[in-house]
Parts: structure tokens; sequence; C-alpha cells
């Protein structure tokens, strides 16, 4: 199982979206909003995140995802309904808000790399420590709801 947070990974990426926002914008753009623009959709996947982490909580179980052996629980209530990976769809906008504030259109070649990252090295692994714990139950929440959106 990855030992590398996610959020830690979300930083890294956020990094490299304000380098090359700085130094390789490949264009610039702004737009009379753009701050609560990008305050907004960073929001709503911070919110996203804690609604999801709630869950976690009301079943009483790890929402570390670093140490997913110990889940004691399949949450599929709330966000999960919709996504089997709400935390990684809040970091992604909490990651175009950064883009968005920053203002570069190379920030945005970023996201596409980050979910690819996070699916190989985070969430892959997790499905499988999923599968081997939960059997059936995980299998036809699968079945049901997209890994993504």
């Amino acid at each position: 199982m990855p030992r590398i947070p996610p959020p830690f990974i979300a930083i890294v990426f956020a990094l490299l979206i304000w380098l090359l926002a700085h130094y390789a914008p490949l264009t610039r753009f702004w737009f009379p909003a753009k701050t609560l623009v990008a305050l907004g959709v960073a929001g709503m996947g911070a919110a996203l995140d804690v609604w999801a982490a709630l869950c976690f909580r009301a079943a009483r179980t790890t929402v570390n995802p670093v140490a997913i052996e110990k889940a004691s629980a399949l949450v599929t209530s709330g966000p999960f309904m919709f996504s089997r990976n709400p935390m990684y769809v809040g970091l992604v906008l909490i990651l175009t808000g950064v883009a968005l504030y920053d203002g570069g259109a190379s920030g945005f070649l970023v996201l596409p790399v980050f979910i690819l990252v996070i699916t190989a090295v985070q969430i892959k692994p997790e499905e499988r420590m999923m599968r081997a714990k939960f059997g059936d139950d995980y299998a036809a929440y699968c079945a049901r709801v997209r890994r993504w959106i």
C-alpha cells in the first residue's frame, strides 16, 4: 500500500501548477470574478472532502488512505453514492481552484496528470485492498458507482 498521503501529493501538484503558471504559463487569462470563482471551486472541493471524512467518522472507520487495511466498514453513503473516491474528486477541485487563481493555462495541463498519478499510486491499490477485505459487497458497490464521477 502506498505510504505517501494523497494531500501531500496534491500539494506537490499545486506547487507544480504555481510554477508552470509563473514560469511557463503558455498563456495567461483573467476575468472579473476569477478569484471568486477559484475560491468557490476550491471551496467546493474542500467541502466535499470534509463531507466524505464525516461519513467515514459516522461509520467509525479510518479515513487514512495510507492505512486502508484498518478499514472496518464499507462507506457507501453521502458523496460515496456518486463517486467511489469523492475525496480525490475534492482534491481535483482544489487543484482546479489553484489553476484558476494562478491564471496560467499551463496549470490546467497538470490536472489530468494528477488524476493519472493518484489513480495509479493510490486508488488502484486501495481498490485491491477493499476487494480483498469486503469481497462481494465491494464488487457490487463498484458495479453501481463510478471510480471518479
